[in-house]
């Protein structure tokens, strides 16, 4: 049962049991809290530090609009959703940051996926197929603090999360639908 806690003009906020304590437009019915919300989570996407990412296209170069910045752990069952999802779509510039979050196992297969003579296959190879890169021969240093570090500062707490050009951030394994539709937005 919602409940009104307080009604200024134009403005009321509510509290439902799926949505605690947020504010809707009375005119519109417009989330207010969640566009605010999206303005203090978005970024400056020329800000992120793109060395630290593994670049993957899908098809051609698709332009500046078609990038995304997705941070993933290696085995976060949802982030093999999303990323088929991504696979899917049509020129597309993929900026994957490993942030293994889950356990130490991600810790490991990262370090190996970021050491790979090719980590962009790798990391699609893991993450959709499952299939583990080859041995690491080379002394390689994986800079997993730095990426651990940009996830805090980004205040992501949760993998898939995903940022586009424009700087907003998506949570989540959001539908291939929903992900165009945001493209075409820009």
């Amino acid at each position: 049962m919602p409940r009104l806690f307080l009604f200024l003009p134009k403005t009321a906020f509510i509290e439902t049991p799926h949505k605690p304590k947020f504010s809707a437009c009375l005119s519109t019915g417009e989330d207010l809290t969640a566009i605010r919300l999206d303005k203090i989570l978005s970024i400056d996407f020329e800000s992120l530090p793109l060395e630290l990412a593994i670049k993957t296209q899908t098809g051609k170069d698709g332009g500046k609009a078609k990038t995304i910045a997705v941070f993933e752990d290696p085995y976060c069952t949802y982030c093999k959703k999303y990323r088929m999802n991504l696979e899917k779509i049509k020129d597309l510039t993929i900026y994957t940051f490993l942030f293994p979050i889950l356990s130490k196992e991600s810790v490991e297969i990262s370090r190996e996926i970021w050491c790979s003579e090719d980590n962009s296959k790798a990391w699609e190879n893991f993450i959709i197929r499952g299939i583990k890169p080859p041995e690491i021969l080379t002394n390689c240093e994986f800079p997993k603090d730095k990426l651990l570090g940009l996830g805090k500062k980004l205040g992501i707490n949760a993998t898939p999360t995903s940022y586009l050009v424009s700087g907003k951030r998506i949570p989540g394994a959001v539908s291939q639908e929903l992900l165009e539709g945001e493209f075409n937005q820009l």
